[in-house]
């Protein structure tokens, strides 16, 4: 399996992006290289660089649902908390877990529940 890549929206706190990266995975942070994107140009980028992106914006999901835009990945985080850490503890057990499951998906993520649908395939 490819090394898994990562877009991270800016509306995540960039530390998100930066611990990522410090675990050797490839990410860039909208604000790094498009700050105020809309969103499709986002899921565009994403998609052809074949980045999974982490969002927390549920547009995205309306984009690939209900326009069915092209997309390689997506985690939607539904957090309770948006605080930095706890949202990187979050998403390193995600990659940790479920990377190979990542890509081709939308994946939503809540405390205490990860729904991950699957292009062919759901898994909860």
């Amino acid at each position: 399996m490819p090394k898994l890549k990562f877009l991270v929206d800016e509306c995540i706190d960039i530390r998100v992006a930066r611990a990522i990266r410090d675990d050797g995975f490839d990410v860039k942070h909208v604000v790094e290289v498009m700050r105020g994107a809309k969103d499709t140009l986002i899921l565009d980028v994403a998609f052809m660089e074949k980045r999974i992106l982490i969002t927390n914006d549920k547009d995205f999901g309306d984009l690939v649902y209900l326009r069915g835009l092209p997309y390689y990945g997506i985690i939607l985080l539904r957090l309770k908390s948006n605080k930095p850490l706890h949202t990187i503890q979050i998403l390193k057990n995600i990659i940790a877990v479920f990377g190979k499951k990542l890509p081709h998906s939308v994946t939503v993520v809540r405390e205490n529940k990860i729904k991950i649908r699957h292009k062919n395939k759901d898994y909860f």
